[in-house]
């Protein structure tokens, strides 16, 4: 294990760029969470450096990744499993402060954000991005650090997000020309995190070690995440679009309670006759998984043809 406190110019300076495996949630962060972060860079700028210690810095965090790729001629690319949130946020951030840059008219400071933090020179596709959100984020993301308008659907976070920051932003410097530079050297140079690099170990052990941290997680959440964990990286996006899609679908369609991902698998669990508390869903799920089913596309398949099936109930110990 590596750790070490790294600033957020520091982390997205590097050449490369970091992973929100398929396992994450989408982003879920929303205005109590922004509101956080923003107030932080504020206390920031109200806290002047002093000249026996420097600039103060905030640390927003852990950032804990695991390498996946850092070979010659490879673009070095990291997992990210736990700070996916953090990260996202950050970039938001960031692309609002290039935004209002660019209003200003201030392409170099637009730029140098834009070329350090927010892209990877000279790169095409997903290597071009830093940060790469898992399918259903990704787009939206992409589109906001491009600097076009977010096209997302009604409600999306990430849209969200960009908006908050950049409105404050724009209040924030309505009236002092020198503020923004102020914001993006509090936003790059005294944000922090505590970034651990983890070599030779299994990620969604870690991920599931780390579950009390940030949002708390379903149990339904914590099957997602271990079928996917069983799905090998560059696999993922077609186990999501040929496989996970048809569960997915299957709950939406539903209209009752009975939809609910996480009463299903418990059911699920229980259809052989055996009890499964309810913190314990996850736990037997994976019991069974690796006792019998073998295979995530077999398990998919399995709960998909149980969730289409419109008279399943959760009644005693059994799925009918």
């Amino acid at each position: 294990m590596k750790a070490s406190a790294k600033s957020v110019a520091e982390i997205l300076e590097t050449r490369g760029q970091f992973i929100i495996p398929f396992f994450q949630r989408h982003y879920s962060w929303e205005q109590k969470q922004w509101r956080r972060l923003w107030n932080d860079l504020l206390r920031l700028l109200d806290d002047a450096p002093r000249p026996d210690s420097g600039a103060s810095v905030h640390f927003l965090g852990p950032l804990v990744t695991i390498p996946h790729t850092n070979t010659p001629g490879s673009l070095p690319t990291w997992q990210v499993i736990d700070g996916q949130q953090r990260l996202t946020t950050l970039t938001l951030l960031l692309a609002a402060l290039r935004d209002v840059f660019r209003e200003r008219k201030a392409e170099p400071q637009a730029a140098e954000i834009m070329d350090t933090c927010l892209i990877n020179t000279h790169k095409d596709g997903l290597e071009r991005y830093k940060v790469v959100t898992r399918v259903g984020d990704r787009d939206v993301l992409e589109r906001i650090v491009e600097g076009k308008s977010p096209d997302a659907p009604a409600g999306s976070r990430l849209a969200g997000g960009v908006k908050f920051f950049t409105e404050r932003i724009r209040s924030h410097v309505a009236h002092d020309a020198a503020a923004l530079e102020k914001l993006k050297v509090a936003a790059t140079a005294r944000l922090s995190l505590v970034t651990i690099t983890l070599e030779g170990e299994n990620p969604y052990e870690i991920f599931e070690s780390l579950n009390a941290t940030g949002l708390p997680l379903e149990e339904s959440d914590l099957i997602r995440n271990y079928l996917f964990m069983q799905v090998p990286l560059d696999k993922q996006e077609e186990f999501q679009d040929r496989r996970w899609s048809k569960l997915e679908q299957a709950f939406a369609e539903r209209k009752d309670d009975r939809g609910v991902p996480t009463e299903f698998y418990r059911a699920f669990c229980m259809r052989g006759g055996t009890y499964s508390k309810q913190k314990q869903t996850y736990l037997d799920f994976r019991t069974e998984y690796q006792s019998s089913i073998g295979s995530p596309e077999a398990a998919v398949d399995q709960l998909v043809q149980i969730a289409k099936f419109d008279g399943w109930v959760h009644q005693g110990n059994r799925i009918f």
